[in-house]
């Protein structure tokens, strides 16, 4: 089944080598008497790149020649009745020829789909029998069997190898294929996996023809699919227990078959969970061996219950960017777009949205504002990446987000708590903010967009694209300056000294924030608070997009009317929060590097005045190893 398209917040994103481990402690096949190994599960928001997870283990086993492997997302089977149908993709995938380990046949499986294909009229009980003992046989001569246990072809022609005959093989292998596809069509043959149907390796007693017809009528009677269900996935672990219970797959060192499936919270992925662990746990306390197989599944929430090993997707490095970069031009000016990508989302899903853009259009590899100014490349709209990447978010962290519905006149009002830097601050805006649709602030609370404990890297991406639409917004009620005049005001009668200066600086009053710090500095910062307080406020967003020209020289104009000659230190500070503000700012983009320096610069400059001298060289020094970053 070919993938479908994929969507801007989604799978596309990047690799995660960390997986390959988690999965290869239980790769190797059970003994037969071994433990059954736990369904691994890895977890995370949308765009977090856990599908790439999957589809980069699908590579490395394929890669590498290791064991037989599946990859399936269980929402392509949208219909709780589809459940068949995703267990013959898997059926298909897992038959595939794999070196070493050949064909595995499914004859169980096959036998059941075959049974639950066509309806049987029982009104007839004789003429129903020999109607299903008709579709067994069709279903046994139609389906070939091209080896047997995954070794009887690969040991008949393991001596050819070193021979020079070895280009017969194929016309051999054909023949050969030829004649046990026929001997397994034999009723003798068929009656051994028609057999299983009555005990089902549980010692159950039911007569073959009676479990096929029971089978038959479960599957045309929607209350029953449960049931129909439960032995498909019966017969599929069935299947895979014989084929490495006999012949040269039942030797030790074989790797288990891995089954990847995606989307496993959807309703059929669920289910087939459901039987499969249920399953697991009757067998356990039977003779049958363990089944060689390894289900690594990917979901938004964990999926609870026995027998699940859970782990967050693995976390989004600079490395990964750089690896999505790879068909990036080869152009000197921008080695550092990566690492900006990287710092502005800390989103796989976006990151790979704004690589994509690049290696389309590298005219456009500028920075930031360059990319999301550009066409998306996915979809068939012209929107501009910015604006699908935002609409794509509001979607799924906002309109999705939580039990209570989203209203659109909502978006409106958390454009502008955009400002705030915390829930109380939006909170605040909520209650300030007259007529708004946000009378009741468990609408921001279940948006996560502010909550340190739920809050992600794309909560505060969003976060960033809202306060891009708030800085666009004209002057008069609730513009970039009045709402952030009116956070500072407020933060000014809580004693809260970092938020009033945060968004004093945010409104662009640099001048009233390099002076306060300036009184800060020296005689009474002796437990080295100043830094903290430096660091909260420059991390103040900008209103005006900082472009694609010298930082240095944005920096110097910025800070180059606030001077006094009876303070010398004032002009340094100015100059070093002007600095900090546009290095924490995305927009910021070619020569970093020179605004790092300048930085440890303006820390060396300042120290002398400071109560703590050695903490702000300790910042110079970091600042110098940062601009080395930005080559």
């Amino acid at each position: 089944m070919s993938p479908r398209p994929t969507p801007l917040i989604g799978p596309r994103s990047v690799p995660r080598k960390a997986s390959r481990d988690q999965t290869g402690r239980y790769l190797k096949a059970p003994g037969p008497e071994s433990e059954r190994p736990p369904v691994l599960n890895f977890t995370g928001p949308p765009g977090f790149g856990k599908t790439t997870l999957l589809r980069q283990l699908d590579k490395w086993y394929e890669a590498d020649e290791e064991p037989p492997h599946a990859l399936v997302d269980s929402s392509d089977y949208p219909k709780l009745e589809d459940l068949p149908k995703m267990l013959e993709e898997i059926k298909f995938q897992l038959g595939r020829r794999s070196p070493g380990y050949g064909r595995i046949p499914f004859r169980r499986l096959e036998l059941a789909l075959a049974v639950t294909e066509q309806p049987v009229d029982f009104t007839d009980q004789g003429h129903a029998y020999r109607r299903l003992k008709r579709l067994t046989r069709k279903a046994s001569r139609s389906r070939r069997v091209p080896e047997v246990g995954g070794g009887v072809l690969g040991d008949v022609f393991q001596s050819l190898v070193q021979m020079p005959l070895a280009l017969l093989r194929t016309p051999v292998e054909m023949i050969v294929t030829a004649a046990i596809s026929f001997l397994m069509s034999r009723p003798l043959a068929r009656r051994r996996f028609q057999k299983w149907f009555g005990h089902r390796d549980q010692g159950r007693t039911i007569h073959p023809e009676d479990a096929l017809a029971h089978l038959n009528r479960t599957a045309q009677t929607p209350r029953l699919f449960r049931e129909r269900d439960e032995l498909l996935v019966d017969a599929f672990l069935a299947d895979l227990r014989d084929a490495y219970g006999r012949g040269r797959l039942s030797r030790p060192g074989w790797l288990s078959c891995v089954v990847l499936l995606d989307n496993a919270d959807s309703r059929v992925g669920t289910q087939f969970l459901r039987h499969f662990r249920h399953l697991r746990s009757q067998l356990q306390h039977t003779a049958a061996r363990a089944e060689p197989l390894l289900v690594v599944t990917a979901s938004r929430e964990p999926i609870g219950g026995a027998s699940m090993e859970v782990h967050p997707v693995p976390a989004f490095t600079e490395n990964d960017v750089e690896w999505l970069a790879s068909d990036l031009p080869e152009v000197d000016e921008q080695e550092w777009l990566p690492k900006l990508i990287h710092q502005t989302t800390g989103y796989p899903a976006a990151a790979a949205a704004l690589v994509r853009t690049a290696c389309a259009k590298p005219e456009s590899a500028t920075g930031i504002d360059a990319l999301l100014a550009q066409a998306s490349t996915d979809g068939p709209d012209h929107r501009s990446l910015e604006d699908r990447l935002y609409q794509d978010l509001v979607n799924h962290l906002l309109v999705e987000s939580g039990p209570l519905p989203f209203p659109d006149a909502a978006l409106d009002a958390f454009i502008t708590f955009s400002a705030a830097r915390n829930q109380t601050e939006a909170d605040h805006l909520a209650k300030a903010r007259k007529g708004s649709v946000l009378a009741d602030p468990a609408l921001i609370l279940q948006s996560d967009l502010w909550s340190e404990e739920s809050g992600t890297a794309a909560h505060a991406l969003l976060r960033w694209l809202l306060s891009r639409r708030l800085a666009r917004r004209g002057d008069g009620e609730w513009s970039w300056k009045e709402v952030h005049a009116t956070l500072r005001v407020w933060c000014r009668t809580r004693g809260d000294l970092a938020g009033e200066l945060h968004h004093a600086l945010a409104g662009g009053d640099l001048a009233a924030v390099s002076k306060v710090l300036a009184d800060r500095l020296s005689g009474q910062d002796l437990e080295g608070r100043w830094l903290d307080l430096l660091r909260e406020v420059t991390k103040a967003p900008r209103q005006g997009g900082d472009g694609t020209g010298e930082p240095y020289s944005r920096q110097v104009a910025l800070a180059k009317s606030i001077m006094d000659p009876a303070r010398p230190q004032l002009a340094h500070i100015a100059h070093l929060v002007a600095g900090l503000w546009l290095a924490a700012s995305p927009t910021t983009g070619s020569e970093r590097r020179s605004l790092h320096r300048q930085i440890s610069l303006d820390y060396r400059q300042v120290a002398p005045y400071a109560d703590r001298p050695a903490d702000l060289i300790e910042e110079a020094d970091r600042h110098e190893r940062l601009a080395e970053d930005w080559h």
